[in-house]
């Protein structure tokens, strides 16, 4: 087929799709018209927790995320048996207190290497898990003998989950 063909080819088809869309579009935009302005919509005062806290308010994300602080804010057992969150812009806590996470500035080995020398120093022994970024810890005594902590580069900051056992 010559190239001269394919234009004009390629040129009707375009004109039959804007036909067809101008065939739907144009009587909504005419109704519209005919109507007035629209109605003003509720603003992000009256929207739900969730759309709220995808807009940015801090109290809005508490709503929604019962564990969610904005901060380094841990359980005071926490940061005795593991390690102080100095730093953090962000901390979640599940229910039961066995899932923690952090939002900290910077790149997560970096993050993960401080960690574990909080922890060492704290009595923990490490235990690689093969996984960048990612190792569990035990010890012998405290309220709290096992950990796992794992850290994940996200968008210029670095998300650390520890998961931790207590002693029952």
């Amino acid at each position: 087929m010559g190239e001269k063909r394919q234009r004009r080819r390629a040129l009707a088809a375009a004109a039959l799709v804007a036909g067809m869309l101008g065939m739907v579009a144009v009587p909504g935009l005419l109704q519209r018209l005919e109507e007035g302005p629209a109605p003003e919509v509720a603003g992000p005062a009256r929207a739900s927790p969730l759309v709220r806290a995808a807009l940015g308010g801090e109290t809005a994300w508490e709503e929604v995320l019962p564990g969610y602080r904005a901060g380094p804010s841990a359980p005071a057992w926490f940061v005795e048996e593991l390690f102080a969150p100095e730093g953090a812009r962000e901390s979640y806590a599940s229910e039961d207190g066995q899932v923690l996470g952090f939002v900290f500035p910077g790149v997560a080995a970096d993050r993960a290497e401080m960690l574990a020398k909080a922890l060492v120093d704290r009595g923990w022994l490490g235990v690689p898990s093969g996984v960048e970024g990612c190792a569990t810890f035990v010890k012998g005594e405290g309220l709290c003998r096992w950990a796992m902590v794992s850290c994940t580069d996200a968008a210029g900051w670095t998300s650390v989950v520890v998961r931790v056992r207590m002693v029952e």
